[in-house]
């Protein structure tokens, strides 16, 4: 889901209750999220039902590009 659809403004928040999929241990369950917008391409992640908690850096489609200690964005020339 592109982060652009919660409509944020620089400072606000938005919680959002999705499906997780764990595929490595073949789990699926609901979970809160918390989205803060904290500069035009960063967000603040929480996940409201554990203490997990991650700064994460969008192009201007709203993709990921930087999910520290997961993921990062790597485009081939």
């Amino acid at each position: 889901m592109p982060i652009n659809n919660l409509l944020l403004d620089i400072g606000q928040s938005k919680s959002i209750d999705v499906i997780y999929i764990n595929i490595l241990e073949n789990e699926i369950k609901p979970v809160k999220q918390l989205y803060s917008r904290k500069k035009k391409d960063e967000y603040l992640y929480d996940n409201l039902d554990t203490v997990f908690s991650s700064s994460i850096t969008v192009d201007q489609k709203g993709i990921v590009k930087s999910y520290p200690g997961l993921f990062e964005l790597v485009l081939e020339d």
